[in-house]
C-alpha cells in the first residue's frame, strides 16, 4: 500500500488540514497540528538547519515555563509527540536547548531522547501532556 494511501487509509490527511485526537482533551476535541514548513522544498531543510536560534529563557505559556524550569534544573520531562514516525508516543527527553528558529514559526526543544537512544528536535507544539519527572 502506498503511503499516501495508508495515511488516508488510517483517516490522516495532509498536514495543512490535520488533526489528532489528544488523549487529555475530551474525546470530541481536536488539536490542530502544525504546519511543518522545512517540507516546502528541497531546499528548506537546509535553511532551517542554518539559520539563526534565538534560546528561549521566559514565557508566559505554561508548557514553555515547564520546558524552561526542566531546562533550569536539568530534569527530564515527558510528554506524548504527534509527530515522526511514532504518532502519539510517550517520549522521555532530557532537554538540552529551547528555542526559536529564525524565519520559522514556533519553538523547537532539543534534547537526548530516551526512547530513541539520540539527541532529536521536537516540535512544541506537537507535543502534549508535557510533564516533568
Amino acid at each position: 500500500m502506498h503511503r499516501r494511501s495508508f495515511l488516508n487509509f488510517i483517516g490522516l490527511v495532509p498536514l495543512a488540514t490535520a488533526t489528532c485526537v489528544v488523549a487529555n482533551l475530551k474525546a470530541t476535541e481536536t488539536k490542530p497540528l502544525p504546519i511543518e514548513p522545512w517540507r516546502d522544498g528541497p531546499d528548506t531543510l537546509e535553511r532551517w538547519r542554518r539559520a539563526p536560534r534565538q534560546p528561549v529563557w521566559e514565557s508566559d505559556q505554561p508548557e514553555l515555563s515547564l520546558l524552561i524550569e526542566a531546562l533550569r534544573k536539568n530534569q527530564r520531562v515527558q510528554f506524548s509527540y504527534f509527530g515522526g514516525s511514532a504518532l502519539g508516543d510517550p517520549r522521555v527527553v532530557t532537554p538540552g536547548h529551547l528555542y526559536t528558529v529564525a524565519g520559522f514559526p514556533g519553538h523547537y526543544l532539543s534534547g537526548y531522547c530516551h526512547l530513541r537512544d539520540a539527541e532529536r528536535t521536537f516540535l512544541v507544539a506537537r507535543m502534549s501532556e508535557v510533564d516533568t519527572l
